[in-house]
């Protein structure tokens, strides 16, 4: 915002100092004052640059567009429960105000624009150096509002929100819901099958029945449920779905594939160049979306996904798939993106270890960063909302987690699926193997071994 409002004061003073100020446009007295009635509120509509005065001279109608380009870019604002959002001088701005139409103020990093309307379905906003912009009302939105990029970023993930990308970036090995376990069955070297594993809580421990298959051809990885189906990856070579029962399995997309995710009635993934596409749900209309390398491609709001780019030195990048708009969020190889409320976290990576980081991601303009104090030894790590886990049963309080650390460069167990209730292990023995599955319950800390 500073920064649009610092464009906007630097073209009064180009303007005045190309054209000569202090010619003073003569007043129209003979418009009569308007009723409150009759006026639009201040949060009825679009309000689009229709004038500016600087220093005594007017710039309107042909002028205002041969000096500063189409009025809708020079000025456009919407206004809403508080908050005031548009376009100054083709910057995009979000600020609040406070008041009525015929007295607000619009916050801008400290600085305060005194607004008041002049006339029905107008209004006037005063510079500090007294300089002022007329805009007028209108019901179409205006286009640089309409294209605004970042009008459907939003991060404030809740709990549940930062257990599915937790999950997700553990490859989605499992999914809980309804007192069933769906995932890995019977394997100890992550070559069993695919199964429901029913269960109930008998006091403060689980308590199992017997898998049913669901796909008895390998492993499935990003498992996740919608509507009656669930979607999956199997040995990262086909797009699959099955209903929850073992019903209707269907291969929806066949050839290397990775990173599904469902997202607003669509399927996502990469591909075998690892290109990011759409997909309908039955796997039909495949769309290339970023056609380079991506790995980690998440959606965290409407349009807006985080994608680590392969050939900008493994750093993130914030991606608008509609827009084709992108920014970097770091400028170092970064691991593992996981988002808790308004911070994103992502793993560095040192000799010694990973180093854990957290990047305030309210601000795309500026993004802020801190690090942990210690390193961790392995790249996988879950974060519920409340605290974050690694692997042998580490955890600290979110609100610690620059105290996480954990030098080891072995691991007997690891953490790959968190939700509110529950936590599923793998305790793994000296060859690698896995030699216990476990569903842990968080309310009540009993952990029962699965098939």
């Amino acid at each position: 915002m500073k920064k649009a409002l610092v464009l906007l004061l630097t073209a009064v003073m180009m303007v005045c100092m190309l054209t000569g100020c202090g010619k003073d446009k003569e007043k129209d007295s003979s418009k009569e004052a308007t009723t409150q009635e009759e006026k639009a509120g201040l949060e009825k509509g679009y309000w689009v640059a229709d004038k500016i005065v600087m220093e005594g001279t007017e710039f309107s109608g042909q002028d205002l567009v041969d000096l500063f380009g189409p009025k809708e870019n020079v000025m456009s604002l919407a206004f809403s429960e508080g908050k005031v959002n548009g376009v100054v001088f083709e910057d995009y701005i979000s600020a609040t105000y406070t008041g009525t139409i015929d007295d607000f103020t619009i916050n801008m990093d400290g600085e305060a624009l005194k607004g008041k309307s002049t006339d029905k379905d107008t209004i006037e906003l005063a510079l500090g150096d007294g300089s002022s912009f007329t805009l007028v009302n209108q019901e179409e939105m205006p286009a640089p509002i309409a294209n605004n990029p970042w009008k459907t970023y939003k991060v404030d993930f809740s709990a549940e929100e930062s257990c599915a990308m937790s999950n997700f970036m553990a490859e989605g090995k499992y999914y809980v819901e309804d007192n069933v376990i769906y995932g890995l069955s019977h394997s100890v070297s992550n070559d069993g099958t695919f199964a429901a594993t029913p269960f109930s809580m008998k006091g403060d421990f689980p308590e199992f029945e017997e898998p049913v298959s669901l796909d008895d051809r390998g492993v499935a990885y990003y498992i996740t449920k919608h509507e009656d189906y669930l979607y999956y990856i199997l040995n990262y070579t086909e797009v699959c779905r099955v209903h929850t029962d073992g019903t209707g399995r269907e291969t929806l997309y066949s050839g290397d594939c990775c990173y599904l995710q469902v997202h607003e009635g669509k399927l996502y993934f990469t591909d075998s160049n690892s290109h990011f596409v759409s997909a309908d749900l039955d796997g039909k209309n495949v769309v290339k979306l970023v056609e380079k390398e991506v790995y980690y491609p998440y959606f965290i709001a409407t349009d807006w996904i985080i994608f680590q780019d392969d050939a900008d030195d493994e750093a993130l990048h914030l991606y608008n798939v509609g827009l084709k708009t992108e920014l970097n969020i770091t400028y170092e190889p970064s691991y593992t993106p996981i988002i808790s409320g308004k911070y994103l976290y992502y793993l560095s990576y040192s000799e010694e270890g990973y180093m854990l980081n957290q990047v305030d991601m309210s601000d795309p303009e500026m993004f802020t960063f801190d690090m942990a104090d210690g390193i961790i030894a392995d790249y996988i790590y879950l974060i519920d909302g409340e605290e974050i886990y690694t692997f042998n049963n580490n955890h600290v309080a979110l609100a610690d987690w620059k105290t996480l650390a954990d030098a080891g460069d072995e691991y007997t167990c690891v953490d790959l699926y968190v939700s509110k209730d529950f936590k599923i292990y793998h305790n793994i023995d000296d060859q690698g193997l896995i030699s216990g599955k476990y569903l842990f319950n968080k309310n009540t800390s009993g952990a029962t071994s699965f098939k």
